[in-house]
């Protein structure tokens, strides 16, 4: 630790969790959320309560990799310190990848050009024991390769109010889908989708449209309709929340270009979900 006589400034914090057991990521008077856990964590850290602000805000049972927050901490503590800190108190659900300095006018939220979720579908005919929570276990047979067809369909920029659940107050429903891209191994599809904001179950929606598709349901043609009518009675179910995983937001244009000219193809790692390979 520095001095007696310290200041606060502002940290970037990267965390990853497993959402089964949370009502989401905001803080919910009669729900545990992650934003309360980590808050009384850097409470009994720091010894006094601060706020932190997320990228964004995860539902019921979605899981993140790369969930970004930023609060003020006193620059007695160091970023090794809160990070080892912070994780000595956490539960194990939630882990923090990365403590930062950050300027002041860093914002997790409105400082981020765009981010990106993954989804996992489990097709194969026997339901999952170990794998039911973070996985769409979809026992039908799929064709991938319209599933692949209507996700290029949904590229770009759009009126996505289509694929919002009804009971959001946001009025601007255009968004720029960057990036739509699927890859299967075996019995394993994972959608990626980074777009420069999301509406309220944007691509959970878009995932239950592309399965029906993938079923023989829709066409990949539905999603011009859906997209032009702009009427969510057209789109297929939202899928479950269990298979929606929120892997990064991005702050940075070089960066994020990059990412768009050389797609992942999504290599296992410890902090990934299974390996899979492009279709």
């Amino acid at each position: 630790m520095k001095s007696e006589k310290s200041h606060l400034r502002k940290i970037k914090i990267v965390l990853e969790y497993d959402g089964s057991r949370f009502h989401g990521w905001q803080r919910q008077p009669k729900h545990l959320t992650v934003q309360q856990s980590v808050e009384e964590a850097l409470a009994i850290l720091l010894q006094r309560k601060e706020p932190i602000i997320g990228s964004g805000r995860t539902d019921a049972g979605v899981h993140a990799f790369g969930q970004v927050a930023h609060c003020a901490v006193s620059d007695r503590y160091s970023d090794g310190e809160l990070l080892k800190g912070l994780n000595r108190l956490l539960p194990k659900d939630i882990v923090v990848r990365e403590v930062a300095a950050v300027s002041d006018e860093f914002h997790a939220r409105k400082s981020a050009i765009a981010k990106t979720y993954r989804y996992l579908v489990l097709n194969q005919g026997v339901r999952p024991a170990i794998l039911r929570e973070y996985y769409w276990w979809v026992p039908h047979p799929l064709d991938y390769e319209k599933m692949k067809e209507a996700l290029e369909k949904i590229q770009g920029t759009h009126d996505f109010k289509g694929f919002q659940v009804k009971g959001s107050s946001i009025r601007e429903t255009r968004r720029t889908l960057l990036f739509a891209g699927m890859d299967v191994a075996e019995r394993i599809v994972q959608i990626e989708l980074i777009a420069n904001g999301f509406l309220k179950q944007m691509a959970r929606s878009i995932v239950g449209t592309l399965v029906d598709v993938g079923r023989g349901r829709f066409s990949p043609e539905r999603i011009e309709e859906i997209l032009s009518l702009k009427d969510r009675s057209l789109a297929g179910r939202t899928a479950p929340a269990a298979g929606l995983y929120y892997i990064s937001a991005h702050y940075d244009e070089s960066q994020l270009r990059g990412i768009l000219q050389n797609p992942p193809t999504f290599s296992a790692t410890t902090a990934d979900p299974p390996a899979t390979r492009r279709v």
